[in-house]
């Protein structure tokens, strides 16, 4: 028997298209290359739970969660030397 591929073209109705601009709009992805060992990054983000990753080449080598809360706006540091 031979694999075979089968591809479906999806046509996405107005609702689909929004919600797929929603996605994108409210997604938050940014990537920090770090300049020195106490580098500071400033971006604003949306409500929502967050993971930052951190990575050296394409391995990941530590991770950090956290949640902002609507009306969060303290500095938060994430401290990945522990």
């Amino acid at each position: 028997m031979q694999n075979k591929i089968l591809y479906i073209l999806v046509q996405l109705n107005a609702a689909g298209k929004a919600y797929f601009d929603q996605i994108d709009k409210w997604t938050t992805r940014k990537k920090f290359v770090p300049t020195s060992a106490q580098m500071r990054k400033t971006f604003r983000a949306f409500h929502g739970d967050y993971v930052v990753r951190l990575l050296t080449g394409a391995k990941e080598v530590s991770r950090r969660t956290f949640h902002l809360s609507p009306g969060y706006s303290e500095d938060l540091t994430l401290d990945f030397n522990q």
